[in-house]
Formats: structure tokens, C-alpha cells, sequence
């Protein structure tokens, strides 16, 4: 990571890149009981594979602009604040990871096994949806709330602290 405070486009890109791979996840986890609760009984295999991903896809933008919204209102320095916060944040990073594979073998699987009259773009890109909806449900069914280490925080200030130092250094 760039620890460089001045560099706002690279904490930029890490921050929107985070918000929109949560709304991916948020997407593909909501669309289909969106899905289910408009179709019912008439809900088909390639509506719910092409309604998936395309919704997932949505979400995904409208996170990006809130995200883009939010972030034209910080400065720099918050800017590489929330960066730095994600690229330590453990769980985070887990839930991201097993998202990642979920959708690997989610795309995988529903190509293999989807019969045939869901279309190649709706089962790869439908079956990566629901396996990173999977991945994000496997990712919050085995985490254990303790994970969270107590001295998280200390961590966090050691290395605001030598960060300080480096910045501090550089100003004389």
C-alpha cells in the first residue's frame, strides 16, 4: 500500500474500488429475493440468472456514485484515513476473499452444470453473482466476532505514529 498521504488519486481508487465491490455483494445478495417476491411462481432459471447479475451490476454503479459523492466532500488527509482503516481491516478483507472465490466457482459451476436454455452470459456472470453472494454469506456464517484483536488499535498507532515521523521528516 502507499502510505503517501499526498497521493488522494491512489486512496481514491482503493476507497471506490471497495465500494463498489460492496456493491456487487449487496446486488447479488438482494436481487435474487427481489426476484422471488416479483415473479413467484412464474420465476425462471435464465430471469433469475440474467436479473441477478444485471442487478448486482446496478447496485454496484449506484455505489460507486454515492461513493464518489461522499469522497469529493474529504480531504486528503480523511481520504487516506479510510484507505488505510480498509487495508487493515481484516474482516473486511476476508469477506472480500471469499466473495472473490465464491464467484470464481459460482461462474465455474453454472456453466458446467446450468442446462441449456439460460444463455453462456447469463449463467457465467449469473453464476459468479451467486457465488459471491455465497462466498459473502460462507464469509458471515464462519467468522467468529472475536476475531476482532484488542490490540487492533494499538497496532493502528503504532504505525500512525511512525507514519507521523516519516511525514515529519519529509517537512524538514
Amino acid at each position: 500500500m502507499d502510505l503517501r498521504r499526498t497521493d488522494k488519486t491512489y486512496h481514491t481508487q482503493r476507497v471506490l474500488t471497495h465500494v463498489g465491490i460492496k456493491g456487487l455483494q449487496l446486488g447479488s445478495i438482494v436481487t435474487p429475493v427481489i426476484l422471488l417476491l416479483r415473479h413467484r411462481s412464474k420465476l425462471t432459471a435464465a430471469t433469475l440468472f440474467s436479473g441477478t447479475w444485471k442487478g448486482a451490476i446496478i447496485a454496484s454503479i449506484v455505489s460507486l456514485g454515492l461513493g464518489v459523492g461522499r469522497l469529493s466532500s474529504l480531504d486528503t488527509e480523511q481520504i487516506f484515513n479510510r484507505s488505510y482503516r480498509l487495508s487493515k481491516n481484516a474482516s473486511q478483507n476476508r469477506c472480500d476473499q471469499f466473495s472473490f472465490i465464491g464467484a470464481g466457482i459460482g461462474a465455474s459451476a453454472s456453466l458446467l452444470l446450468l442446462p441449456g436454455p439460460v444463455g453462456i452470459v447469463s449463467k457465467v456472470l449469473g453464476g459468479a453473482a451467486f457465488g459471491m453472494a455465497g462466498g459473502v454469506l460462507a464469509h458471515v456464517a464462519t467468522s467468529k466476532t472475536t476475531e476482532i484483536s484488542p490490540n487492533a488499535m494499538i497496532e493502528e498507532l503504532k504505525d500512525a505514529k511512525e507514519n507521523f515521523k516519516e511525514t515529519k521528516e519529509d517537512k524538514k
